[in-house]
């Protein structure tokens, strides 16, 4: 082969890769519409930063800086951290998110294949935190912004004009300095016990910590088998003693809204497990404590399109509507077609009818 044919054979196919390229290329300019990270086979990552009216799409402040919308219910799947699904409704403003296998995009909204939202955060006045027992029990506090803001993670607080102030949720108690002298007393705090113990070295406060050993006292559970909540309360600084009472103030009036995952204020789940299963064509025993303005409890199990899929209603046993009774509810076999359900278990309010003390877990159907 002479070399004037192999250099325009070389040519030839340096021009075809050339266009593939410009093709390639105008394809994907026009199929991601310039949206940032739209038809990008990688993950975006980021946080909610709004949701639309709809509740099934959301705006997400991506790690770049840039702002995308994503679908949540053309979505393959929305899980936790931990893998388990999630029904669409649980995501909410501050959850950091990730979006993954984008493959296409309608009305600038993009398609995931994935979305999986972390529940442990920090955000607006609510922390949503886990405590690792037997299977991980995700709970929540509430705390005010104008005091509080958040720490090295999303589990730590820092007063804000109390310096050396901080609170850390879900931590294990660590091992306290030999030095150092122990106070301990049991406290009742927002209707839970907590063991209370203030470590002080040489005369100065250095820690406090506050162990819930048995959330499910407050609704009326002698024993329950939530595991143990730890709290701790660092002192970095030299607090003057108004100063040490006003964390403790300030920290008593975050604990006072601990609230469980399967939980509301007047009610609580004890059965089933978290996260809940349910296998085809079976039914799904709900066992649980109220405390009921009209004697009982509602049960519905919904769709993503708000669409109730069954309905039931449980009385309560107990003698007086002030304490706390079991009820029990039997879910009978849904439509195994049906791809995200959510149980909701609530009572309605004396004064306007509407459901109030909701409790609103994904259910999966396998």
């Amino acid at each position: 082969m002479s070399g004037r044919r192999l250099s325009v054979i070389l040519g030839l196919i340096a021009l075809f890769m050339a266009g593939v390229f410009l093709v390639n290329k105008t394809l994907l300019h026009n199929g991601a519409g310039n949206t940032p990270d739209a038809g990008d086979p990688s993950t975006i990552r980021g946080v909610v930063a709004t949701l639309l009216p709809s509740g099934k799409v959301i705006a997400v402040k991506t790690d770049k800086g840039s702002d995308v919308l994503v679908s949540l219910t053309d979505a393959s799947l929305i899980t936790d951290e931990l893998g388990e699904p999630l029904f669409y409704s649980a995501v909410q403003v501050g959850m950091p998110i990730s979006a993954a296998g984008i493959h296409g995009q309608q009305n600038n909204v993009l398609i995931p294949s994935l979305v999986t939202v972390q529940l442990a955060r920090t955000y607006g006045g609510l922390m949503v935190a886990s405590a690792l027992s037997l299977r991980y029990e995700y709970f929540s506090l509430r705390y005010s912004p104008k005091l509080w803001e958040v720490g090295a993670n999303p589990k730590e607080l820092a007063h804000r004009t109390l310096e050396g102030c901080r609170f850390t949720a879900g931590a294990g108690p660590s091992t306290p300095d030999s030095a150092w002298k122990e106070a301990k007393i049991e406290r009742q705090i927002g209707g839970n016990i907590f063991q209370d113990s203030s470590f002080t070295d040489n005369g100065k406060p250095v820690r406090r910590t506050l162990v819930l050993a048995n959330a499910g006292y407050k609704y009326g559970l002698a024993e329950s088998n939530f595991g143990e909540y730890a709290f701790q309360v660092s002192y970095d600084g030299a607090l003057s003693a108004p100063e040490l009472i006003s964390c403790v103030r300030a920290v008593d009036d975050i604990l006072e809204t601990f609230r469980l995952r399967n939980s509301s204020a007047h009610i609580l789940l004890v059965e089933p497990d978290i996260p809940i299963h349910v296998a085809r064509g079976s039914t799904l025993a709900i066992e649980g404590m109220a405390q009921t303005f009209g004697n009982s409890v509602q049960g519905v199990v919904v769709d993503e399109n708000q669409r109730v899929l069954w309905r039931g209603t449980a009385f309560v046993n107990t003698k007086d509507l002030r304490a706390f009774g079991k009820f029990s509810l039997e879910v009978r076999p849904l439509d195994p077609t049906v791809r995200a359900v959510e149980l909701r278990v609530f009572q309605y309010s004396p004064s306007d009818g509407t459901p109030t003390d909701v409790i609103a877990l994904p259910l999966t159907i396998e």
